[in-house]
């Protein structure tokens, strides 16, 4: 793939949102980057970026927490946008300070991964894909930077020219930029024989580094290769080659803020560097990097410092004992350093009783290699108390004192190392209550006044009360579950952006908490490193300046993604049986496969839907059973039913109308048969088709009630198991008075174990006159049954 990056010509950062032709969100997919090149920007220029990876195109904004400018494309350039490669031109300022910063692109379809550049005064030079062997290896000539990419089971060469004397550092940044790659490198000359090797760093971790100063003038090799022989598209590195340190650390590690300071670096092999001035820093900046180099014009390394709001103390010498104890002060933060190996520094403070101290070490995090333990001794030099060196935190001592006093805070090196490099930063506090919180997401993709949903999780330390909870940088949005209750740990924030947030807005959000105790306010910011880890293959310490801090990209409105059918028009609810069933059906739009829960506002009063009520995930339709009294009168009436569903986070309804819910008798004359005539002195085969609402195949007697006076029915009306047809003889005497009467139809049978009677339906009866000379006109009418109806 090397190849291509080198004849690549880069394109368009477009500042200018490109929404004419939106993508429903329930149908995107967000931008993902799998490799960038080059993966650095020398100050004072200007470069162009390429992203490859996937749903690329149309870029739509462009982000970074670096001295970085994106600019407009060429004329013409966005042409060479495609799903698999864009691209951008960026501005550095020649103020700009080297170090590791983040970048981001966005599409109408959301946010990429996060991408970490380095700013770097060394040019950068392709690897390409041919350099697999030593006589393929790839002539390099310092100071330099190569870039490439390792494949499984494979290894990179580079060759170089060294003078004798000559000193040379090789610096591997993979782990340190997101790579998955584990760097393994090997110096070799020009035979092949092994001059130097470098796997872990102590200062590097993952990554590799040495520094090596040349013998014989002569052709020398770098081989590097993944420690597991692991390799793909996303297995990228950085090999810097030239006169630079390869810094442990710089001291002190913390300077005031506000304030112009000087800090001294210290090389990996022990060496001082040059002091650097670092200019007034404001409060708000967490951390900065300062250049380091061997002589001044040289090429540069970097280490970070961070910029303090506590005094900032320095230790002092001796302090090899309890008895040479330097003072601390509670509320400052002290900067130190190991000498030489098994050096212990001990500090004095002062302390009351009930009042809780806390010693807060940070060394790797900030690139030192020291691994801070604490002890908390008397004044004589007993021990009260010591540090848990367990999980991410770097020596971590909490003492609540049992009466005032002096007391002595022992510090050292837990494996017993030392040197100039072995540096460490300890802040010092009365252990207050209060809390911090961790967020679950580094970036969101939301529609346009659509939702989003995050996991706000806080670690108390003696506070009980309510954290609630808010957005720093997203303004008008309402919010649910902000509220960690009493005692709680967990919450789900549920935001809903206003609409006025227009797609292709990039928004900048912190999740803050606040509590009180009732005499003091308490406030944090939620860090979301652990999700940065995840998104950087495991980066220890991924820049301060990221932690916290969640993107929040706008995209276009969400689009319905389920629709609600109901599998007939009308729900026959029978009187006495007191259940009747619907059965909806959903029609699953742009990939939706969720739950869909269904609700019933304006049932009936004393009516209710069934516990099963979700259709579940991955399934069409759910028959849900409707009870209600068996007593409901008669009616009809529309039911509404609104389904709800969750696709992307986004909450979406469908109402499902024009569909009716009817009560009815458990059986029903068909309406066909509303009207009956019969001669004076005659006779019919009355035949009645009946309607069953009811599944029961129990046996129905009917009766018939309000016969004019002159006419029977020859026999009982019976139903017999599921036979819609009742029949009997309908009599009319000679002195039957003629003309038209209304009668009465009623059925007794079993329903739910119950035996009631009921009223089916009326019949209009007509008693005519004989006719002589031909059968009676209505027999062949009433021995032809009607066809049933369905309600």
């Amino acid at each position: 793939m090397n190849h291509c990056l080198r004849r690549a010509r880069l394109i368009a950062c477009l500042l200018i949102p490109a929404w004419a032709a939106l993508c429903s969100l329930a149908a995107a997919q967000a931008p993902t980057v799998n490799q960038l090149w080059p993966r650095a920007v020398r100050p004072g220029g200007t470069h162009e970026l390429v992203f490859l990876g996937a749903n690329l195109a149309k870029p739509t904004r462009w982000w970074t927490n670096g001295p970085l400018r994106f600019e407009p494309a060429e004329a013409g350039a966005d042409k060479q946008n495609s799903a698999e490669r864009t691209g951008v031109r960026v501005v550095v300022t020649d103020e700009a300070m080297p170090g590791v910063y983040a970048v981001r692109m966005a599409t109408v379809q959301g946010l990429s991964n996060l991408q970490l550049i380095v700013v770097d005064d060394l040019p950068t030079l392709a690897a390409g894909n041919s350099h697999q062997a030593p006589d393929r290896a790839l002539p390099v000539e310092a100071p330099v930077a190569v870039e490439g990419l390792c494949a499984a089971g494979q290894y990179e060469y580079v060759k170089f020219h060294a003078q004798a004397g000559q000193r040379l550092s090789f610096d591997v940044f993979a782990r340190r930029l997101g790579s998955p790659l584990d760097p393994v490198l090997r110096l070799l000359d020009a035979t092949g024989r092994e001059l130097a090797y470098a796997d872990d760093d102590e200062v590097a971790g993952a990554d590799s580094r040495l520094t090596y100063r040349f013998e014989r003038e002569g052709d020398y090799l770098l081989e590097l290769r993944d420690v597991r022989y692991q390799g793909s598209d996303r297995h990228f590195y950085r090999l810097r080659i030239g006169d630079f340190p390869l810094p442990a650390a710089v001291y002190p590690l913390g300077i005031p803020a506000g304030a112009a300071s000087s800090v001294t670096g210290v090389a990996r092999d022990g060496s001082m560097l040059p002091a650097v001035a670092v200019a007034a820093q404001p409060r708000d900046a967490t951390q900065v990097n300062v250049p380091l180099r061997y002589t001044a014009g040289g090429a540069a390394s970097w280490a970070g410092v961070v910029v303090g709001s506590r005094q900032e103390q320095i230790e002092w010498e001796p302090n090899d004992e309890v008895a040479t104890a330097a003072p601390l002060t509670i509320g400052g933060a002290m900067n130190g350093r190991f000498d030489r190996a098994g050096d212990k520094d001990y500090f004095t403070f002062t302390a009351k009783k009930g009042e809780k101290v806390r010693f807060t070490g940070a060394t790797r995090r900030l690139g030192a290699p020291t691994d801070l333990y604490l002890r908390l001794l008397d004044a004589q030099g007993k021990q009260l108390a010591e540090s848990d060196d367990s999980g991410s935190e770097e020596g971590v001592l909490e003492y609540t004192p049992a009466a005032d006093g002096p007391y002595i805070l022992q510090v050292e090196e837990l494996l017993g190392r030392g040197g100039p490099g072995f540096v460490y930063r300890i802040e010092a506090a009365l252990a207050e209550p209060g809390f911090t919180l961790v967020v679950d997401a580094d970036k969101l993709d939301v529609p346009q006044g659509g939702v989003f949903k995050v996991k706000v999780t806080a670690v108390r330390r003696d506070f009980t009360q309510p954290i609630t909870l808010a957005l720093e940088g997203i303004s008008g949005a309402t919010l649910s579950g902000e509220t960690i209750a009493t005692g709680k740990l967990i919450t789900t924030l549920t935001g809903t952006l206003p609409a006025s947030y227009t797609p292709g807005t990039l928004l900048s959000m912190r999740v803050v908490g606040e509590g009180t105790d009732g005499k003091k306010k308490f406030r944090a910011v939620a860090s979301n490193l652990p999700e940065l880890r995840k998104s950087l293959s495991g980066l220890p310490w991924p820049p301060a300046s990221l932690d916290g801090l969640t993107l929040v990209s706008v995209g276009a409105p969400m689009v319905d993604f389920f629709k609600l059918a109901a599998s007939k028009p009308v729900v026959v609810f029978p009187q006495y049986a007191g259940k009747a069933t619907l059965t909806v059906k959903v029609e699953r739009l742009n990939k939706f496969d969720g739950p869909v829960t269904l609700a019933f506002p304006n049932l009936p009063a004393g009516f209710a839907a069934g516990k099963a009520v979700t259709i579940d995930k991955g399934k069409n339709e759910l028959a849900v059973e409707l009870t209600g009294p068996a007593t409901a009168s008669v009616r009809e009436q529309e039911l509404q039913v609104v389904g709800s569903g969750e696709f992307q986070n986004q909450p979406r309804s469908a109402t499902l109308s024009g569909v009716k819910l009817r009560v009815a008798p458990p059986i029903e004359i068909d309406p066909a048969q509303a009207t009956v005539s019969v001669p004076s002195g005659g006779k019919l085969l009355l035949t009645l088709t009946l309607v069953r609402n009811i599944d029961a195949k129990t046996p129905v007697e009917l009766s018939v009630a309000g016969l004019p006076a002159g006419v029977t029915l020859a026999a009982p009306l019976k139903l017999e198991g599921d036979k819609p047809v009742a029949k009997a003889e309908l009599l009319a005497q000679a002195s039957a008075a003629r003309g038209s009467a209304t009668a009465l139809l009623r059925a007794t049978t079993t329903i739910e174990g119950r035996k009631v009677t009921f009223d089916v339906g009326t019949i209009a009866l007509d008693v005519m006159a004989p006719a002589n000379d031909k059968p009676a006109n209505n027999k062949p009418a009433a021995e032809t049954p009607v066809a049933q109806t369905q309600p």
